[in-house]
């Protein structure tokens, strides 16, 4: 297993976009990604999950642990 963190005190420095680029590449390399946002903006949620999934689990209608079990 490795360990790749993205981190920086100051704001508006791209640690979400790298963030997510990386992790897809990582993906499109055929490697299994899981991404934690830590921070409390929580930018990289919104661009990971889309439409009625992003509002039942930020309403707390759905675990992430069953979206990734059925992310339909």
């Amino acid at each position: 297993t490795r360990y790749v963190a993205v981190v920086n005190l100051k704001g508006g420095v791209g640690k979400t976009t790298i963030t997510a680029n990386l992790a897809a590449a990582m993906v499109n390399s055929g490697q299994r990604v899981l991404m934690l946002d830590l921070d409390y903006q929580e930018s990289l949620t919104p661009l990971c999950l889309r439409g009625q999934t992003l509002v039942d689990v930020r309403r707390n209608r759905r675990e992430i642990a069953e979206v990734f079990r059925n992310p339909g």
